[in-house]
């Protein structure tokens, strides 16, 4: 992912989706190339990122523990996730346009 964007200078905005943990982050972090690309990609290209992590683990009421769901959640879960990120990357696309709207740029990136 960091040499796609070093090969691509025009870059500007990223999303990353991946296992696991059910987080949502982006830069700046808590500290300074946070061991997540969308921190790696701004503070080493200037790279407005975000990060969205699958597979929460799961509260279960019946036996009272957290159970892990690993690198494949349930479909439910999953499915429930995607739409999730898809309203994300529907959202990056309008931050796009609205940066390339403000720095006078013809297009988005």
């Amino acid at each position: 992912m960091i040499a796609l964007a070093q090969d691509h200078p025009n870059i500007t905005f990223a999303m990353n989706v991946h296992p696991y943990g059910g987080y949502f982050m982006w830069p700046p972090g808590a500290y300074r190339a946070a061991g997540n690309p969308a921190d790696q990609l701004y503070y080493e290209l200037g790279i407005f990122a975000w990060d969205f992590e699958v597979g929460n683990d799961r509260w279960n009421p019946t036996t009272g523990q957290w159970e892990g769901v690993g690198f494949q959640p349930p479909f439910d879960e999953a499915h429930g996730e995607s739409q999730e990120y898809a309203g994300g990357l529907v959202e990056l696309v309008r931050v796009a346009r609205d940066y390339a709207a403000a720095e006078g740029h013809g297009g988005t990136h």
